[in-house]
C-alpha cells in the first residue's frame, strides 16, 4: 500500500515538473542558470526590461491551442509583432475613450495572449502607454482604461490561488466573528446601534486591519513572479517619465495595480475570489469594505480627512504602519533574478481562444467607425499617445480585419459549443445590425480608405464580394444614388510586410508575372476567372504583390525601368481582371485604366499613370501639347518615348498584342515583337490599292512616326502616309511584307485604313513563355 502511494505521489510530481517545465521549453539546468546569473548582473534602471525568459505563468500550451495558431497564423504574427503595434494601438484609442468598449477587447486581447507565453510582453506595452498618456503623477492607474482593464483581467485570473492562501483564513474569522467594526454615525444609525460603540469598534477594526496588512506584508515571497514583474515595470517607467519626483509617485502607481485592482476588490467580495463559499450578510460585507478601505489608504499613504472625519482616529495607526508598507512597495517592485514562484494555470483550450478572436473580430467590426473617427481627431490621437499618420493606423487596422474575414470562427465557435456565441455586452441584434450593408463604415470621411479593405479581400473572397459590392455601387450611381466618387482601391496595399530581403526589381516582377500567368494557364479551361480567385496560390500571389511596395523606383534607369514597369503593367492588369473581370464599355473602360491601382515603392500607380506618365515619356493621351504628369514627382522616371511599347502593352483582347513577360533583353524584345505584331495585323487589298493598319496607327501616330524619324524637321517634310511606308518595310515580314511590298510598287499612292479595335476578351496564357532568361546580379527575391 505504501509503495503503491508513493508511485501515485511521483507520478503527480513529474506531472508537475512537466507543467513547470513549460514555461522553460526547451531551455536545459544550465541555460537557465546562466539566464540567472545574467539577471542577477543587471542593474535597477535596465533589469527586467529586457528580460528574455517566456513569459511566467503560461498555461500548458495544449494541442488544440498549438492548432489554433497554425491555422490563423497571420492573425497572431500581427498582434504579436513587437515591432508594429499599430493594431493595438486602435485598439486602446477606443477603450481608453469610452470604457464600456475596453471589456470584451481586453478579455480577448488577454486570452490570446496569454494563450501563447506573452501576457507579460503586452502588459508591459500597456503599463508604457499608460504612464506616458497620464499627465498627472497621482492618477497613473487610477483611471479605467485599456490596461488598467487588462492588468485587472490578469491579476484576478493569476493571482487567485495567493489570494486562497493569503486572505482566505481571515476573511473567514471576520465572517464567522461577532466583533463589530462600524464606526461611522450614519451606518449605526440605521443599524440603531448606538455612537457609543465606537470607543469599541474603532479598535476592533484598527486590530482586524492589523492582522491583514501582517498577513500581506508576510506574503511577499509567495506573491506570483508575474506581479512582481509587473510591479517592476510600473516603477521603472513611473520614474523614467518622472526623473525628478519622489520615491512616493511609483509606489501610488504600484498600490493602484495590487491594492485597488487586485487586492482590495478581492476583500470587498471574498465569495466572488473564492475566499468565502456563500455571499456574507450585509452587516459582514460592510466589515469587508471597511477593512479593504483602510488597507487601500494605507497604500495610498493618505490619512482620512474631513470627508470620512468618523475614521480619522485610525491616522496614527495608518502614519505609524506606513513605513512597513513602504518596504513592502520596494520588496514587489524589486527585479529579483527571476519570475518565481509560478502560479500553475489551467490549459487554456482551443474553443477559448476561438472565442476572443471571435469576440476581436465581432468588436472591431461594431467599433471601426468610431475608431477611425477618433483616430481622425488630433486631440483624441494626442491625449492615448499615437503620434504617428492616421491613415497609416487606419490602414493597419483595415488590413488585419480583412485578414480576420478569411475566417468563418461564427460556425467554427458554433459546432464546437452548440450555441451562437456573441461577445458580452453585445446583442446579436445590435452586432448584425452594425454588419449589414456595410453600415459600420459608411460616411466617414475616409470610406475610401476602409471600402477597399470590406470589399476587397487579396487573400480569399469565396462570396465573390468584391465583384458583387463593385457592381452595386455601379448601378447605385447609375441611378443617381450615390454622389460620391467610386471607390477607387490600392490592389496590393498592405499595411504590415513581412521581413525580406533588398528585392531586385525586375526580377522580382519577372517572378510576380510567373506566378500570376501560371495560376491563369491552370485555370483557363474553366473559362471564368472566378476559379482563379478561389485558388490559395492567388491569395498567396496577392500577398507577394504588396511587396512591390519596398522597391525603390527611384533607382530604376533605363531598360531595366522600361522593362520592369511593362511587367508590373501586366501584373496590375492581370489582378484587375481577376477580381473584377473584363471592362465592357467605353465608360467602364475608362474607369478600368483610370482607377485601379497598386503601391508600388512609395507612390501609387493606376494603368494609365504607367502606361503614359513613365512608358510614353509622359505624354498625355488627351492632349498632346500638355504632359501626363505636372507638377507630380513620378514625372522624374519616365522613360524616353519608344513606339515599340505599343505592340508590348496587351490589355487580354482580341485586338492586343500578344503577351511577354519581359527582362534585361528588353530592347531586343521589344525589336522582335513590334515586327512580329506588325506582320501579324497588317493586311492588304491588292485590288482597292489598300493596307490595312491596326488601330495602334490611330490612337498612337505620333509614337510610331518616331521610330522613322529622328527629328522634328524630318518629321515635318516627310509628310503624308511616307513615313508609314518606311515603317512598314523596317518590320514587316512573311506573306504581309510581300502585300505591302506589291502595293507600294504598284500604286503611286496607297491608301492607308486603321481597322476598328476587338475589345473582345482572350484569357489564353497557353501560349505564353513562362521560362525567362534573367541575370539577378542581387540578392534573391524569393526569400
Amino acid at each position: 500500500g505504501e509503495q503503491t502511494l508513493m508511485s501515485d505521489v511521483l507520478e503527480e510530481c513529474f506531472a508537475q515538473l512537466l507543467r513547470y517545465q513549460s514555461n522553460y521549453q526547451s531551455f536545459s539546468i544550465e541555460q537557465v542558470k546562466k539566464l540567472y546569473k545574467k539577471q542577477r548582473e543587471t542593474d535597477l534602471d535596465c533589469g527586467w526590461t529586457k528580460f528574455d525568459l517566456e513569459d511566467s505563468d503560461t498555461p500548458p500550451i495544449t494541442a488544440e491551442v498549438e492548432e489554433c495558431y497554425d491555422r490563423f497564423e497571420d492573425i497572431f504574427k500581427i498582434l504579436f509583432d513587437e515591432d508594429n503595434q499599430e493594431v493595438l494601438d486602435c485598439y486602446c484609442i477606443v477603450g481608453n475613450t469610452d470604457v464600456t468598449d475596453a471589456d470584451p477587447f481586453a478579455y480577448s486581447l488577454v486570452t490570446i495572449f496569454r494563450a501563447y507565453g506573452r501576457h507579460l510582453r503586452l502588459l508591459r506595452k500597456m503599463i508604457e502607454l499608460e504612464v506616458s498618456i497620464t499627465g498627472n503623477v497621482n492618477t497613473v492607474f487610477r483611471r479605467n482604461s485599456m490596461a488598467t482593464k487588462m492588468m485587472t483581467l490578469f491579476a484576478r485570473e493569476t493571482g487567485a490561488q495567493y489570494l486562497k492562501e493569503t486572505l482566505t483564513s481571515l476573511c473567514e474569522e471576520i465572517r464567522d466573528s461577532d466583533v463589530e467594526l462600524e464606526c461611522v454615525p450614519k451606518n449605526l444609525s440605521q443599524r440603531n446601534l448606538s455612537y457609543d460603540i465606537v470607543e469599541e469598534s474603532i479598535p476592533n477594526l484598527q486590530n482586524a486591519c492589523t492582522r491583514f496588512f501582517d498577513v500581506i506584508s508576510a506574503s511577499i515571497s509567495y506573491v506570483p513572479g508575474s506581479f512582481r514583474f509587473l510591479c517592476y515595470m510600473l516603477r521603472f517607467y513611473v520614474k523614467q517619465a518622472w526623473p525628478e519626483g519622489d520615491e512616493v509617485h511609483w509606489q501610488i502607481a504600484v498600490a493602484g495595480f495590487f491594492f485597488l485592482r487586485f487586492l482590495c476588490p478581492a476583500i470587498v467580495t471574498p465569495e466572488s475570489h473564492g475566499l468565502l463559499d456563500a455571499p456574507p450578510d450585509r452587516v459582514t460585507r460592510r466589515k469587508f469594505v471597511l477593512i479593504a478601505k483602510v488597507i487601500q489608504n494605507l497604500a495610498n499613504g493618505s490619512g482620512f480627512k474631513e470627508k470620512e472625519a468618523a475614521m480619522s482616529p485610525l491616522n496614527p495607526w495608518l502614519e505609524q504602519a506606513h513605513p512597513r508598507m513602504v518596504n513592502f512597495f520596494k520588496e514587489l517592485a524589486m527585479p529579483v533574478t527571476d519570475l518565481i514562484p509560478f502560479t500553475i494555470m489551467e490549459p487554456i483550450d482551443g474553443v477559448k481562444v476561438m472565442k476572443a478572436l471571435l469576440t476581436l473580430k465581432q468588436m472591431t467590426k461594431i467599433k471601426l467607425r468610431k475608431m477611425v473617427k477618433l483616430l481622425q481627431d488630433p486631440e483624441e490621437r494626442k491625449n492615448n499617445g499615437l503620434s504617428g499618420d492616421p491613415l497609416l493606423y487606419i490602414r493597419d487596422i483595415t488590413v488585419f480585419i480583412s485578414y480576420m474575414h478569411k475566417y468563418d470562427w461564427d460556425t467554427i465557435v458554433q459546432e464546437a459549443t452548440g450555441e451562437v456565441f456573441t461577445a458580452k455586452g453585445i446583442s446579436r441584434k445590435v452586432m448584425e445590425e452594425a454588419i449589414e450593408e456595410d453600415s459600420y463604415y459608411k460616411d466617414s470621411e475616409l470610406e475610401i480608405e476602409l471600402d477597399k479593405f470590406f470589399t476587397l479581400n487579396f487573400y480569399i473572397d469565396p462570396q465573390d464580394e468584391f465583384v458583387f459590392n463593385y457592381s452595386q455601387r455601379q448601378q447605385r450611381k447609375k441611378k443617381g444614388k450615390e454622389s460620391d466618387k467610386l471607390t477607387i482601391p490600392v490592389l496590393n496595399y498592405i499595411g504590415r510586410l513581412p521581413s525580406t530581403k533588398q528585392l531586385h526589381p525586375l526580377g522580382f516582377s519577372i517572378e510576380l508575372l510567373q506566378r500570376v500567368i501560371s495560376i491563369c494557364q491552370r485555370h483557363y479551361e474553366e473559362g471564368t476567372v472566378k476559379e482563379i480567385r478561389s485558388d490559395p496560390e492567388f491569395w498567396e500571389f496577392s500577398f507577394l504583390a504588396a511587396r512591390l511596395q519596398l522597391i525603390d523606383v527611384e533607382k530604376l534607369k533605363g531598360d531595366e525601368c522600361k522593362a520592369f514597369f511593362l511587367n508590373c503593367y501586366h501584373i496590375l492588369m492581370l489582378h484587375t481582371h481577376v477580381l473584377v473581370g473584363a471592362p465592357n464599355s467605353t465608360i467602364r473602360r475608362t474607369k478600368y485604366f483610370q482607377s485601379f491601382r497598386y503601391q508600388i515603392g512609395k507612390y501609387v500607380w493606376t494603368l494609365n499613370d504607367i502606361k503614359h506618365g513613365i512608358l510614353r515619356a509622359n505624354t498625355n493621351p488627351f492632349n498632346k501639347k500638355k504632359n501626363y504628369f505636372k507638377n507630380d514627382e513620378r514625372k522624374k522616371l519616365q522613360v524616353p518615348l519608344d513606339g515599340r511599347i505599343h505592340a508590348a502593352l496587351s490589355f487580354f483582347t482580341n485586338g492586343s498584342p500578344d503577351f511577354e513577360i519581359y527582362s534585361q533583353k528588353v530592347d531586343s524584345q521589344l525589336e522582335v515583337n513590334f515586327a512580329k505584331y506588325l506582320s501579324k495585323t497588317v493586311d492588304t487589298d491588292l485590288d482597292l490599292g489598300k493596307i490595312f493598319l491596326p488601330h495602334i496607327f490611330k490612337w498612337y501616330r505620333d509614337d510610331l512616326q518616331l521610330l522613322v524619324e529622328d527629328d522634328k524637321a524630318q518629321k515635318k517634310n516627310n509628310s503624308g502616309g511616307d513615313w508609314i511606308v518606311t515603317l512598314l518595310r523596317k518590320y514587316v515580314r512573311g506573306n504581309a511584307k510581300e502585300g505591302v511590298d506589291m502595293i507600294i510598287e504598284s500604286v503611286e499612292e496607297p491608301i492607308f485604313e486603321v481597322t476598328s479595335y476587338d475589345w473582345q476578351q482572350k484569357f489564353d496564357f497557353s501560349n505564353v513563355e513562362l521560362d525567362v532568361e534573367f541575370r539577378n546580379d542581387g540578392e534573391s527575391s524569393s526569400e
